[in-house]
């Protein structure tokens, strides 16, 4: 049997440390909290689901998500692939597939995979998914574009970026992102704050239907052409940021509503729709050895890409 008598005690010593550092914030009364956030981020307002015919407004509306998966070992002998799914509520749907392998490279033979290879994998699959919304945009009609995740990470890659934003300007679709997991530090500026993250000042602070708009001068995403928001989404503990095109931060509380309104109140706080997108956009396993089983010479592809770990499953 093992012995996690060790484990045990190292955790109740973090236990009691991470206790301490958010005593300050768990101690706030509603009054304290509400003015903090006012001061620190922007306003806090309410805001209610639309009804059918309220959604009826937003027109066409259109979730888009990105993937990737990776079949091999270790570098440079493995193979990825990258989809981009749009689909719009009324069944219309783009997709683009790349493929990407480090052997058409020409590298020196000792490098490894290394810290580079993991920001190119993100490159990627941040420009797949703009390739895939510009190509939405062009072919088919659409009023509202929800993207899974935030918009910033789009940024920095400045050539798509700025077709990419240019395309939805000039066809006047409101584009937006939903973040599930933000890591901003917008708010951990204070005595009693600083050095925390949002999510965790914010934990379990608000109700579904709040919204906190992060005013300009706060904002960092402001420079990079984005306004921003906090939202309680669901019962779900945890909130959600919103990520918004600045020429386009009239639409903010719109947006908003969209968000709430197409998540289960029950939910893990992102509307149904982009889980759904999520689900289709995935390459499993099964489907990529499939694929290369069905359309690579077997002899090169277990030369290639079948590690020692697959050969114990096979």
């Amino acid at each position: 049997m093992k012995n996690n008598q060790e484990f045990a005690a190292s955790i109740h010593q973090l236990n009691d440390v991470l206790k301490k550092k958010y005593q300050a914030i768990h101690d706030w009364s509603e009054e304290d909290f509400r003015a903090y956030i006012e001061a620190n981020a922007g306003p806090i307002k309410k805001i209610d689901k639309c009804q059918k015919e309220d959604l009826k407004n937003y027109g066409i509306v259109v979730g888009l998500d990105g993937s990737v998966n990776r079949l091999g070992g270790a570098y440079p002998h493995y193979v990825e692939l990258y989809r981009g799914l749009a689909m719009s509520t009324q069944g219309h749907t783009t997709s683009v597939e790349e493929i990407y392998t480090p052997l058409l490279e020409e590298r020196a033979m000792e490098e490894e995979e290394g810290q580079a290879d993991q920001d190119d994998r993100k490159r990627r699959l941040a420009e797949i998914e703009m390739k895939t919304a510009i190509q939405y945009m062009k072919d088919h009609p659409v009023d509202y574009l929800m993207m899974d995740g935030g918009l910033i990470r789009y940024r920095i890659y400045q050539d798509l970026w700025d077709e990419f934003t240019q395309t939805a300007l000039d066809k006047q679709v409101v584009t937006f992102g939903v973040i599930k997991d933000i890591k901003t530090s917008i708010l951990g500026q204070g005595d009693r704050t600083r050095g925390l993250y949002d999510r965790e000042i914010l934990f379990g602070r608000l109700t579904p239907g709040d919204v906190i708009y992060i005013e300009d001068e706060k904002n960092k995403k402001v420079p990079s052409g984005l306004t921003s928001a906090f939202l309680k989404s669901s019962q779900e503990i945890q909130i959600v940021g919103v990520d918004l095109l600045k020429d386009q931060e009239a639409e903010m509380e719109k947006v908003c509503r969209l968000v709430y309104t197409l998540t289960p109140k029950g939910g893990r706080g992102v509307p149904l729709w982009i889980d759904i997108v999520d689900h289709e956009v995935k390459i499993t396993d099964q489907e990529m050895q499939a694929l290369f089983e069905s359309y690579m010479d077997r002899d090169l592809f277990h030369r290639l890409f079948v590690s020692e770990r697959d050969l114990r499953r096979l």
